[in-house]
């Protein structure tokens, strides 16, 4: 019985070797993996083509399951390998995520607050808008209003003292819509210009010669301007005397000869050819009086 068993045995060793050199690839490495396991199936292996050949389809159906677990081994093997290799990458780039992560919220945070000033900023910017255009709106009704007032003095200014001024008072605007087309800016500065001097005539002595309406007609006649305010005439012959007051657009002319003396010595005087001393001419206050 000894005997019989030591020639199964060496029997089933030279079977083994036989079948181990006939395996493919993966099986070699599976069996080195795992001598023990190995054994096993070569033992079944072999005692499969000893208990009938009827088992040899199942023997090759396992062995294809086995090389597919090895495949499936070596690849776990392989991704292991490669998360080993690559994981400190892999941190290192989370962290610079974390990092950047942190840095975006600042800047977020930054933003936002920066948002909510520029948001009060520009509250406070259109509140000081509808300021200036209410202001600027009565800024152009302001100065229509004196461009209009100007244009109704320039027409009581004498023609001859006016003469410096024609061109300025020309650019006037004569209706809203061609007041409309022209910077405010120009317009204003031309207002303030020629309030300014017109202010100058109002102080000021003019002496010129200049065609009265009188009642029995229009005669020219040297006329002494107070500023705009009153004006006496007298004729050449000195024959001949009015006073003058501005009404709305022109000069009212009440001819009174008993003052063509006191008038012509006023001129005179202005224009020294007599000596300065003072004269009396009538100025009617409030419409009555002398």
């Amino acid at each position: 019985m000894t005997r019989f068993t030591g020639k199964l045995i060496s029997s089933i060793v030279q079977t083994m070797e036989l079948f181990f050199a006939q395996l493919s690839r993966p099986w070699n490495f599976f069996l080195r993996c795992f001598p023990s396991l190995g054994l096993c199936i070569c033992a079944v292996f072999v005692a499969v083509p000893i208990f009938g050949s009827e088992k040899s389809e199942s023997v090759s159906s396992f062995e294809n399951l086995v090389g597919k677990l090895t495949e499936l081994q070596l690849q776990i093997s392989s991704e292991k390998r490669a998360w080993r290799e690559q994981e400190p990458q892999w941190r290192r780039e989370i962290t610079l995520l974390h990092v950047e992560k942190e840095q975006l919220e600042k800047e977020m945070a930054e933003y936002r607050a920066e948002q909510g000033i520029l948001t009060e900023d520009r509250a406070k910017l259109l509140e000081r808008k509808q300021t200036l255009s209410t202001a600027v709106a009565k800024l152009k009704k302001t100065v229509r209003d004196a461009e209009k007032d100007i244009q109704n003095i320039y027409q009581l200014v004498p023609k001859p003292i006016a003469s410096g001024l024609d061109d300025a008072f020309k650019k006037l605007p004569d209706s809203d819509d061609a007041a409309s087309r022209q910077p405010l800016p120009q317009r204003l500065q031309r207002v303030i210009a020629l309030y300014a001097s017109i202010q100058k005539f109002q102080h000021e002595l003019r002496v010129t010669r200049s065609v009265v309406a009188l009642d029995n007609g229009g005669r020219e006649m040297d006329v002494i301007y107070l500023g705009l305010s009153r004006a006496f005439a007298v004729s050449s012959d000195n024959n001949s005397a009015a006073s003058g007051h501005p009404e709305k657009t022109n000069w009212k002319w009440i001819q009174n000869d008993d003052i063509a003396t006191s008038v012509r010595r006023a001129i005179s005087i202005f224009n020294k050819e007599e000596p300065a001393e003072l004269t009396h001419l009538p100025l009617q206050i409030g419409g009555s009086g002398k």
